[in-house]
């Protein structure tokens, strides 16, 4: 059941630690030790997010879009 007397003072407004707006998530399964690795960081989601933004824009790269190839 909802609290119909919430206090106001204890809501947060969300700020982004970026400067683009973040979509959605991706989901992916990973071996046991490369998740215990990237779990074991202090910064772990905002390394994980820089790494697989990385990787996407050097296959974009190498493969541009309309070249037939998938990424």
């Amino acid at each position: 059941m909802a609290n119909s007397h919430p206090r106001l003072e204890n809501l947060k407004r969300y700020r982004p630690r970026g400067e683009q707006a973040l979509a959605g998530r991706v989901f992916v399964r990973v071996p046991l030790e490369i998740e215990t690795a990237i779990r074991s960081r202090p910064d772990a989601p905002e390394w994980l997010r820089q790494v697989l933004i990385e990787a996407v824009q050097r296959e974009i790269q190498s493969n541009p879009p309309g070249d037939g190839k998938c990424i």
